[in-house]
């Protein structure tokens, strides 16, 4: 009977810890954040180059709403690092900054990767459509707050729960999900390429590990060839599509990955969409898009 009774506590005293660390984040510090206060409003620092038509172009505003929101009595004195507070955009604290956008990057990661919600991405870049992200193209974000950055991409896979992903982390489910700027752990979807604390690399923040940085040229021009790479070994399979066609990705010496593809000297300057199959060494699929642009060549039309 006593050795029962003492299995019944320990059974018990175990229930307890569990209970414990599923609900622990209801206690647990959110990511740390700096501790300069950020200024009232959504604010723009003046660049070399900045004119206020180029500014209020930029932000989506007037001119005239810029200079009377700033108390601007010349509108051709701008100097260099002035403040200038941007009307119109609500729910946004802190300095903006503009940014390129780097291959291997969706909303969400971009999102995540500086700790903003989606629908303040859009909301600040005026966004009403995908297409209008794309490699390469610039983007207005808050200047970042945090103390230290979530660099470490993990990738919650298939038949894999939060609960279990965030115990390989040393971690909690709802610490996961504030992390990633996530109500609760029950949004967390296989898949889903998370960020946590680590040393950031320079890596593509929507691509899974083990694969890393994806390139590509420059710039894309008709009747060039475009050059895609990807960081990536050579047990993981990679497929593609661009322009509609298929891409074949060879390894490289150097650990990476690489698929041609020529552009026709007559297709139409404009975004067109990247899309890759990386298939895990545990057969598990991921499905990567991003809008890329294709610039003019400048080919001579001979007309009929």
């Amino acid at each position: 009977m006593k050795t029962w009774k003492n299995r019944k506590i320990l059974l018990f005293t175990g229930a307890l810890l569990g209970l414990s660390v599923l609900f622990s984040p209801l206690w647990v510090n959110a990511p740390a954040h700096a501790q300069e206060n950020p200024p009232e409003g959504a604010v723009y620092r003046v660049e070399a180059g900045d004119t206020l038509w180029s500014i209020a172009l930029r932000f989506g505003v007037s001119a005239d709403a810029l200079r009377e929101a700033n108390q601007i009595a010349n509108p051709n004195q701008l100097f260099v690092g002035q403040e200038l507070r941007i009307p119109g955009i609500s729910g946004v604290n802190g300095y903006l900054v503009s940014v390129e956008i780097p291959p291997g990057e969706t909303v969400r990661s971009l999102a995540r990767r500086y700790a903003i919600t989606p629908q303040t991405l859009a909301r600040l870049n005026r966004l009403t459509s995908p297409m209008q992200l794309y490699a390469g193209g610039n983007l207005i974000l808050p200047e970042a707050q945090t103390d230290s950055a979530l660099g470490r991409r993990v990738v919650l896979g298939a038949g894999e729960s939060p609960l279990m992903a965030a115990a390989a982390l040393g971690t909690s489910p709802w610490v996961l999900a504030l992390q990633n700027d996530v109500p609760s752990p029950v949004y967390l979807l296989p898949m889903d390429v998370l960020l946590t604390p680590g040393e950031a690399r320079d890596s593509s923040g929507a691509l899974p590990p083990p694969l890393d940085a994806l390139t590509f040229n420059a710039s894309l021009i008709q009747g060039h060839t475009a050059v895609f790479q990807v960081s990536a070994p050579p047990e993981v399979h990679l497929e593609g599509n661009f322009l509609g066609h298929p891409l074949r990705f060879f390894p490289l010496e150097d650990g990476a990955q690489v698929a041609l593809q020529g552009i026709p000297a007559l297709q139409e300057p404009g975004v067109y969409p990247l899309r890759m199959v990386a298939t895990l060494p545990d057969g598990t699929r991921f499905v990567f898009e991003q809008n890329v642009p294709i610039a003019a060549g400048d080919y001579l039309y001979d007309p009929p």
